[in-house]
């Protein structure tokens, strides 16, 4: 059976059935436990590592990622850029550009957050890039003006 919107939900359950209501459905209706959970929101608010002086999302794998673009002999300001980059239009089934464009959003606030959060001084910021020619939106967190020849 498949798993009715939250406004199928809401239509149902009321005004008084809110996000958390849905969530909780959902997960259970899906059979998701709460390693899912976790994982989600490992994605949603990331710690970040040190290598290099450059800032790596932990969550995306991106510590492994830059270690080899290291090795590669790619600068370290361009391996942080290529190593956190994590392409959000593929996260969830059939995601048009707009409403990935709106989860990136999402990404954004919450990268630069704690970025913010976990190191004050830092000079990276959390961006959105989209590539128009295959579709794809991404985010990822880098120097102002890293991968910006690309």
């Amino acid at each position: 059976m498949p798993i009715a919107s939250r406004e199928e939900m809401k239509a149902a359950n009321g005004d008084g059935f809110d996000a958390a209501d849905y969530v909780h459905y959902a997960l259970d209706a899906a059979g998701l436990g709460e390693d899912f959970v976790l994982a989600l929101t490992d994605l949603l608010n990331p710690t970040f590592v040190e290598r290099d002086g450059r800032l790596l999302v932990e969550s995306v794998g991106a510590p492994q990622r830059y270690a080899a673009y290291r090795q590669q002999g790619m600068s370290a300001v361009e391996a942080e850029y290529w190593a956190n980059l994590t392409l959000v239009s593929e996260l969830l089934a059939d995601l048009d550009v707009p409403q990935a464009k709106s989860l990136a959003q999402v990404f954004l606030w919450s990268w630069q957050n704690a970025l913010t959060a976990q190191y004050p001084s830092a000079t990276q910021l959390a961006r959105i890039l989209e590539d128009k020619q295959e579709g794809e939106v991404f985010v990822t967190v880098a120097e102002p003006t890293a991968g910006l020849s690309r």
